[in-house]
């Protein structure tokens, strides 16, 4: 408005010099106020000046308005730009980490800040709020807050200390205007060598009167203020928007694996069911006929005399039959069609009576440890059974550690609760007793895992195992309805 000012005032000047041609006295306006000179004349010469600066003065506020309207009108234009490019990218791109760093960019830019984040707002078990940042601007200072940074930005920072100006927010659900931080009562301090904030602004992100998230800039040249508020009100709804849909899409992501792990349960377990009535079936009848050839070859055992050439060869044939009984009595435990002789047992009982046993079965360079300290609930179980059960997944834990490590044996009382059977097949809620046997061993990959109660898969060597222990383990504790 001053240059512009200035302009008028010497096109006036030029103008003065113009009326002194037409008026009688040539000199300026300014020596005829000194000068007997007639009064309408100096009248008529001051009028035309002052009509000059006044139409300077309305012109230059009037070219001032038209400019801060246009400066006004950009601002909005890059805001609706910044709210339709947020709104295409949520729709068009499938990474939500890419839509809230598109967002934050915008933010800083609409806001001309220089730091910021976009928090989502979430609940601890005890219903206290806390910030989960969606996007931050990486502020590291140093070697270890770099390394933090790039650790934990892609899935999120979690910050539950409220005792902060953003914390201000999330506690009273309002914006907080900061710009003068290091006197803020409501300041929460920086750590050794963050940089210095010189002005913060934090606003809440709302779904109605639901607090969903919030926005944080800082180090704005200026400040920040009410106005600037209000000014990015359609961009705090569209962020407040696009977390409520991430929201949903993270809910409805969750729905449909749950759903396919459900029903990948059921499919394993129909595939289990007609596996287990298929073995079951083959491994009866081979039984009858494993019982005649046993049954016959010891008869011709007795028959023979101890010098006679055909013992060897009958012996043979026993052993073999034998071998061949005792896989079919695998297989029957894996169907759940064998006789259970159930009592009442002690799950700690039966791994101490079983601990000298299992340790022989383990090698050397393998820690063998007992959690069975707590007393646990008598169950009703075939005792039998149980020690095979534990037998089997020892041997299977031993073999998945050929180098040594650490092999744990953990009973507990447990109760499954309706949740839980929610998300398990077959699964009825209650109280149970629980047997775990873990170890240090490289794992299973999903594949090996979808396979493992299988009969006869096994992932040994030739030679090293029939791949029936696991699935004897799995038919015995289906039949004493455990899981």
């Amino acid at each position: 408005m001053i240059i512009y000012s200035v302009l008028f005032g010497l096109f006036t000047c030029t103008a003065d010099l113009v009326l002194r041609s037409v008026f009688f006295y040539k000199k300026p306006i300014w020596e005829l106020l000194f000068t007997d000179v007639p009064k309408c004349e100096i009248y008529s010469r001051l009028l035309i000046v002052a009509a000059f600066l006044i139409f300077g003065i309305l012109m230059s506020r009037a070219i001032g308005k038209s400019r801060r309207l246009e400066e006004t009108q950009k601002d909005m234009n890059d805001l609706l730009n910044a709210v339709s490019f947020i709104q295409c990218k949520f729709i068009l791109d499938s990474d939500p980490h890419v839509t809230f760093d598109n967002l934050l960019k915008s933010l800083l830019s609409l806001t001309q800040s220089k730091y910021g984040f976009i928090g989502e707002v979430l609940y601890t078990s005890d219903h206290q709020p806390y910030l989960k940042s969606r996007a931050i601007t990486n502020i590291a200072w140093d070697e270890q807050t770099r390394d933090f940074y790039e650790k934990n930005a892609p899935q999120g920072m979690e910050f539950h200390n409220l005792k902060t100006l953003f914390g201000s927010v999330l506690t009273t659900g309002q914006p907080v205007i900061s710009n003068d931080p290091a006197s803020d009562p409501r300041r929460g301090g920086l750590p050794k060598g963050h940089p210095p904030l010189h002005a913060f602004l934090g606003v809440p992100l709302l779904i109605g009167e639901r607090l969903v998230g919030m926005v944080g800039i800082a180090n704005r040249p200026g400040g920040y203020d009410q106005e600037l508020i209000e000014f990015l009100r359609p961009f705090l709804t569209s962020c407040a928007n696009i977390i409520e849909a991430f929201r949903i899409d993270q809910r409805r992501k969750a729905a449909e694996e749950e759903q396919q792990r459900l029903q990948s349960q059921l499919t394993q377990s129909q595939k289990m069911e007609s596996i287990g009535q298929l073995a079951g079936g083959i491994a009866h009848d081979f039984n009858n006929l494993l019982t005649s050839i046993l049954g016959y070859s010891e008869l011709a055992l007795i028959d023979l005399p101890e010098d006679h050439p055909l013992r060897e060869t009958l012996g043979i044939i026993k052993g073999s039959a034998e071998k061949a009984a005792e896989l079919t009595r695998k297989l029957l435990a894996f169907s759940r069609k064998q006789m259970l002789d159930m009592k009442v047992v002690n799950l700690n009982t039966v791994v101490e009576q079983m601990g000298k046993m299992l340790q022989r079965l383990i090698t050397e360079n393998i820690v063998l440890d007992f959690k069975t300290r707590s007393p646990v609930k008598n169950v009703m179980a075939d005792p039998g059974q149980i020690e095979q059960v534990l037998m089997n997944l020892v041997i299977n834990a031993r073999d998945a550690m050929p180098a040594g490590g650490r092999l744990t044996i953990e009973t507990a009382d447990v109760r499954l609760d309706q949740s839980y059977a929610q998300r398990h097949q077959s699964v009825q809620p209650g109280p149970y007793v629980m047997m775990a046997v873990t170890d240090t061993g490289g794992g299973m990959s999903p594949e090996v895992q979808q396979k493992i109660f299988d009969p006869f898969f096994t992932t040994k060597e030739k030679g090293r195992g029939t791949g029936l222990g696991l699935s004897m383990v799995y038919g015995i504790v289906k039949q004493h309805t455990g899981y």
